[in-house]
């Protein structure tokens, strides 16, 4: 092995290779949700170019190519496009081509002109006097372009951020308004994107800040950030081909309504019949139950029962069937037939999937956790 080839090389190689492979996959991969599967084919090739580059940079192929790495730059302001993008088919939307979509790709669109005029016409750049501003100088000092670079893709990268959590937000909004599992596995892993995604924009923040101060940094700073951002979204692509399933959302929005739309006497009636069903086929029960499935055992549109829920009993669906959940559990835990049962036995019986969902949802009915309330009523 070239002595020149170390650590950081070996690392980037993997990164570089693993994304060339899953991209092909994806690609070609007909399970699941084609339009998605292009968008993780998309991050994963443009996870491979971006660590291909770092590859050449720190070994010996740099001498060779010097140019290569420097061709690699401009790509990493297409990493937050095509990640909010994905999440955007995640939680049930479509991607059409439209200005507001091109418009993305101005950031990209900023750096890529200038980056590749250097390169591939340097003698018309050169004539255009503005390569003082792109290239570094021998003290190591940070040029204007280098800086607007890194203070583009952090802030960027932070709107996508923010955007991605606004996203999820409205997203479980409209979920609570359909089911009644607040731990469904895409949801899940919904929150836990947004979170890791979050957290690596805390550290480009704090690198952006060092770079603001300093003018320069180690060049570790940038490996580091290079390797959390491939390996996070090369997370994303193993999950996407090992449980598919995370992956197929509900196509929910926001409900509107219009109240002359429903009778006065359509309302009384099914309001009547929607009470009667829950307290006599308990449905709240099944822990999978959601609103298309009580509109089917009303014999009434979903639109309608959402209506019913959210104008008649001020409740969301998510938080009405809960409060059955958490009634019956109440009932269970103050009787004595019910002393033997441990409360994980409980929770799954009265419809939830977590002993972690079950301690928290009951706390906010009744002010104090499962065991509590049965110590208070064996008591």
């Amino acid at each position: 092995m070239d002595p020149a080839f170390g650590l950081w090389a070996v690392l980037f190689s993997f990164c570089a290779l693993q994304g060339l492979f899953l991209s092909g996959v994806l690609f070609f991969l007909r399970k699941g949700r084609p339009t998605a599967n292009r968008f993780l084919a998309i991050l994963a090739l443009l996870i491979a170019m971006i660590t291909g580059g770092y590859v050449v940079s720190t070994s010996g192929l740099a001498s060779t190519y010097p140019y290569l790495a420097f061709l690699m730059g401009p790509f990493w302001l297409l990493l937050g496009p095509a990640l909010f993008g994905y999440m955007w088919l995640l939680t049930g939307h479509t991607i059409r081509l439209s200005w507001t979509t091109v418009l993305q790709l101005v950031p990209f669109l900023i750096y890529f002109v200038p980056t590749y005029h250097s390169v591939f016409f340097p003698a018309h750049f050169q004539a255009a006097g503005y390569g003082q501003y792109i290239y570094l100088p021998p003290d190591g000092s940070m040029k204007l372009l280098p800086l607007l670079y890194t203070y583009l893709f952090t802030g960027q990268m932070l709107t996508y951020a923010v955007s991605s959590i606004r996203l999820l937000r409205r997203y479980e909004v409209a979920y609570n308004e359909n089911t009644a599992d607040d731990k469904a596995g895409h949801l899940v892993w919904l929150r836990r994107l947004v979170t890791v995604f979050v957290g690596y924009m805390v550290y480009e923040t704090v690198f952006s800040v060092l770079l603001l101060i300093n003018q320069a940094v180690e060049l570790h700073y940038y490996y580091i950030s290079a390797l959390l951002i491939s390996t996070f979204l090369l997370v994303i692509i193993y999950t996407a081909l090992r449980d598919p399933h995370v992956f197929q959302p509900l196509a929910l929005k926001p409900q509107k309504y219009d109240r002359s739309s429903l009778s006065e006497s359509y309302v009384e009636k099914n309001l009547a019949n929607l009470l009667a069903l829950m307290e006599e086929q308990q449905p709240f029960l099944q822990s999978d139950l959601k609103l298309p499935d009580l509109a089917d055992m009303l014999g009434i549109s979903r639109h309608h029962v959402s209506q019913l829920l959210n104008q008649e009993v001020g409740k969301t669906f998510h938080a009405f069937v809960n409060t059955y959940r958490v009634e019956e559990a109440c009932r269970r835990l103050s009787d004595p037939n019910y002393q033997g049962y441990s409360l994980l036995a409980i929770a799954h019986d009265v419809g939830f999937n977590s002993k972690t969902t079950f301690n928290r949802i009951f706390k906010q009915h009744t002010r104090m956790t499962p065991s509590q309330f049965a110590r208070k009523h064996a008591a």
